[in-house]
């Protein structure tokens, strides 16, 4: 039963990939990065994957992510919040066994949805569009080494981390948010409302490159993020392990928090 719920969840959001990378190649005139693609060989399916994920001109994809990882575990973790039944869970094993064992099962149960999915997209590139593999350009190039192979390797698996943060963020919310109709949108309008107070500071500070740190989209999208541009290469690279770093410190400080918050409320209970 368990199972069957996460293949019908996975199920549904590929579908919804699917249907976006269709109506992208069915409108694809109004994209400077589809415009020749079929006719250029230095673009593969992998930097259209990349342009997928990217934002710059189409999002929708990223939010259609933003919106799903909610329901992926941690939905029934707000339900529980809502309806007290986590309070049985924390009176029989307690609440920093309670977080720790829902931190383990937000990465359980997302870990393996990059994978899928790129590799589900990129078969869908190569069927409709352009071959998955091809030579590199630097002018269509989000991208941290120069071999299309070991790109969509190393980025899966930076994907992997943040999209587990991700989730272990919408357990945080679950926590805070005892609103099952509010809960699934926290995640994109966390991720949108930061996003723009960067963008903002960004427009005032010199240094707005070290700003792509803090977003959200650094997680989902692996350092692809479009808003600010961001040289091809080691600094890249250096920039999302850094947004990895923080984003797990800042995890680890809001769970702290929520737990001795928690530890407070007993102690006035009792």
């Amino acid at each position: 039963m368990k199972n069957s719920n996460f293949i019908q969840k996975l199920a549904i959001l590929l579908a919804l990939c699917l249907l976006t990378l269709i109506y992208l190649i069915k409108t694809g005139s109004n994209y400077l990065f589809l415009l020749d693609a079929p006719h250029n060989k230095s673009i593969s399916g992998v930097v259209l994957l990349y342009e997928l994920y990217s934002g710059r001109e189409f999002i929708i994809f990223n939010f259609i992510v933003l919106l799903a990882i909610p329901f992926i575990s941690n939905f029934k973790s707000c339900m529980y919040g809502i309806t007290g039944f986590d309070r049985m869970i924390v009176s029989r094993i307690g609440r920093k066994n309670y977080y720790k064992n829902c931190v383990i099962k937000s990465i359980k149960d997302i870990w393996y949805f990059p994978i899928i999915i790129n590799i589900f997209l990129l078969i869908m590139i190569h069927i409709f569009y352009v071959p998955i593999f091809g030579p590199n350009v630097k002018e269509y190039g989000m991208y941290f080494f120069n071999s299309d192979v070991i790109n969509i390797f190393f980025i899966t698996f930076i994907q992997i981390i943040g999209w587990s943060l991700l989730n272990i963020i919408c357990f945080v919310f679950s926590q805070i948010i005892k609103n099952k109709f509010a809960y699934p949108f926290a995640l994109l309008i966390f991720t949108i409302a930061l996003t723009l107070f960067l963008a903002i500071v960004a427009s005032i500070v010199p240094y707005d490159f070290i700003l792509a740190i803090f977003t959200p989209f650094t997680l989902l999208t692996s350092g692809m993020m479009g808003l600010w541009y961001i040289q091809p290469g080691l600094s890249m690279i250096i920039i999302v392990f850094l947004s990895l770093g923080i984003f797990g410190i800042l995890i680890l400080i809001t769970l702290k928090l929520l737990l001795k918050d928690g530890e407070i409320y007993v102690k006035k209970l009792c």
